[in-house]
Parts: C-alpha cells; sequence; structure tokens
C-alpha cells in the first residue's frame, strides 16, 4: 500500500476529464496533473485516499508522442486541463469521455460523432475575470487561481484571451501601485480589489471594464477613467461592482457606472446582442456560430413549432432560430439578461 511521499515509477494509460493522466500502481489506481497517456513518469505520491492517490509529477522518464509543450508557457497555471497534449488529441479524449459518459448510464450503442473543432484556438475568449493578490514585495498579482487554492498565479498575459485584456491589466497595474490601493483578504475580510471582470464583443470591439470591489468606491476614480479612456477607445464603458459579502461568488448585485455604457453589442448567427455585465454569453463566439448552425440543422424546424429557449440568458441560442419557428419563448432568471433578450428580440 502507498503512502504520502512515496516516490514510484508510473505508466500513465489514460486522461480523466479534467485533465488528469491515470496509471496504476499494484492494482491502485493514481492521477497525475501534467501528464500524458503513454508516458513513463516518475511520481511522487501527495495524498493517499484509500481507493485511490494523487501524485505530483516529478520527472518525465519517457514522453509520449502525444506530448505538446507548445499550446501556454504560463507554467504556474494550470486552469487549462488539456495543455499538454495536442487540440486533436486533446478532441479525441473529449470523445472518449462522452462515449464513457453513454457506456456508464448503459447506452453503449448510441452513435458518438466526432467533434466539431473550433474555428479559433488562441485569443477567443470574450469574457475574462481575474482575481488580485499582492506578493510579499508589494507587487499586484492578476491571473487565475491555482487548482484546489485561492492562491492567485501570475496569468495576465493568458493566450485564450485577446491581447487588449493583458494590456488593460497594465494599465490598471500602474493605477492600483499609484494609488497603493490594498487588495481583498479572504481570511479576515479586510481589503478592496477584488477581481478584474472584462467583457469583449468580437464583431463590435467594445470593451466593458467591471471592477469588482469591497466597498462601494475606489480612490481617485477620475484618474481611473481618464486613464482607461485615453488608452483604450474601445472602452465603452467602466463598471464598480460592489461586493462586500466574504463569499466565492465573483460578483455582488450592485453596480455603478463610471463612464459611459453599463452593456456592449455584438453579433452572434446574424443577431445584434445587447450583453451586460451579469449576462451570460458564450465565451468562444466563433465556436459559438459553430454550434448554433449545428443545433438549428437539427431541430429541424418547420417554421409551426413553439420553441422553448431555456436559460435563455440574453436569448442568442433562441434568436439564432426564430424565424424558422411560429413563437419563440424565452426563460431566464438574471433580470438584466430578461431586459438584454427582449431588446435583442
Amino acid at each position: 500500500m502507498l503512502k504520502k511521499n512515496d516516490v514510484i515509477n508510473l505508466k500513465i494509460e489514460d486522461l480523466t476529464n479534467l485533465g488528469f493522466g491515470v496509471g496504476r500502481h499494484e492494482g491502485a489506481v493514481v492521477f497525475v496533473s501534467d501528464t500524458v497517456p503513454g508516458e513513463e513518469c516518475e511520481v511522487k505520491i501527495i495524498l493517499a485516499k484509500g481507493s485511490y492517490y494523487i501524485g505530483k509529477l516529478m520527472k518525465v522518464n519517457t514522453p509520449s508522442d502525444m506530448r505538446c509543450d507548445g499550446r501556454c508557457d504560463i507554467s504556474g497555471c494550470k486552469s487549462c486541463a488539456y495543455k499538454n497534449i495536442s487540440y486533436s488529441d486533446e478532441l479525441g479524449f473529449k470523445k472518449k469521455i462522452i462515449e464513457g459518459a453513454f457506456r456508464h448510464e448503459g447506452l453503449a450503442d448510441v452513435e458518438i460523432s466526432d467533434v466539431i473543432p473550433s474555428p479559433v484556438l488562441n485569443n477567443y475568449r470574450n469574457k475574462a475575470q481575474y482575481p488580485i493578490a499582492r506578493s510579499k514585495s508589494g507587487e499586484y498579482v492578476i491571473g487565475f487561481y491555482a487548482p484546489k487554492s485561492h492562491r492567485v498565479c501570475e496569468a495576465s498575459e493568458c493566450p485564450l484571451a485577446p491581447t487588449v485584456f493583458s494590456e488593460v491589466i497594465e494599465a490598471l497595474k500602474g493605477y492600483f501601485k499609484e494609488n497603493d490601493i490594498s487588495v481583498y483578504n479572504e481570511e479576515d475580510g479586510k481589503g478592496l480589489l477584488r477581481h478584474i471582470y472584462l467583457r469583449r464583443g468580437e464583431v463590435s470591439g467594445e470593451i466593458l471594464l467591471t471592477l469588482v470591489i469591497n466597498g462601494t468606491s475606489l480612490p481617485n476614480e477620475d484618474s481611473l477613467t481618464n486613464l482607461i479612456k485615453e488608452k483604450f477607445p474601445e472602452v465603452i464603458g467602466i463598471l464598480i461592482n460592489s461586493n462586500k459579502k466574504n463569499t466565492n461568488v465573483i460578483l455582488g448585485d450592485e453596480y455603478r457606472t463610471l463612464f459611459g455604457r453599463d452593456y456592449i453589442y455584438d453579433t452572434l448567427a446574424g443577431v445584434k446582442l445587447k450583453i451586460t455585465a451579469p449576462a451570460f454569453y458564450q465565451v468562444n463566439r466563433s465556436a459559438a456560430e459553430v454550434l448554433y448552425a449545428k443545433a438549428r440543422e437539427l431541430a429541424a424546424l418547420d417554421g409551426t413549432e413553439v420553441l422553448l429557449d431555456l436559460f435563455c440568458g440574453a436569448g442568442s441560442i433562441g434568436l439564432s432560430m426564430a424565424e424558422d419557428t411560429s413563437e419563440l419563448i424565452g426563460i431566464e432568471i438574471v433580470e438584466s439578461a430578461v431586459e438584454c433578450a427582449k431588446e435583442n428580440a
């Protein structure tokens, strides 16, 4: 039986939906992040759960042909489950996961089509929410949480986000530093800055900047507004979101507009959409267009049906098929999204 801190040699045989490599040691299952099927690895056991173990990769002794190290160079961030394999291999594994889910439900005979790839692989995210921390030396750290923790690792230049997002973040760092703005501490509930939240319309180019704070205002808000307006004319609105609760939920319920509009426009599947900060919108617009077109094809509506768009957000999916129906009804709980959906309709 393995114990914590044991070091073993492990052959990686499979990959989970969370991107953990799977190996077996004397019949016991071991999950190891950053590994790829086909690899022989040196692994240190960091957690023993009885029925399975969690290991930490120490060394890859024999790399897999599937290993692909060029998809992201941000070593500290492990938010992307499959960044160590090629995109084509990733699609293959995702198909296997779906097949496994159907088998688990006794539906092994269901035919699963190949996964349709995204038309774009980088810089596609039209929405990003970055937690803010401060290092021991006082530098602002803006990125994503490390796995299973609330330790922020620097990832402001994530290759999935538009380049302009990292440029906005760099400008904000200068404003934060100049005004020595405190950062929220989850343990004592003190400090002001919590998250930077950016949304962008891919077609319109419009950007909405929201600063989530543990309070109601920031120091020198006029200088912040002037800085962003001068450097980023595509930013059409700056919002303050107040979240004073001791919670993992990013956004609070109260918004205040510092400058411009509290929404952006974008176009998806031929529909012009108004999108507010809390409204749902597909983060990969190009892939969403492919998805919506496939949904419309498979629905094969003949113009006589009533179409229900459940959890409709701003209404984008239903509206992309509206001309094929006799009536479209959207169901949504977020009030601002409902107002957007009405306007979009």
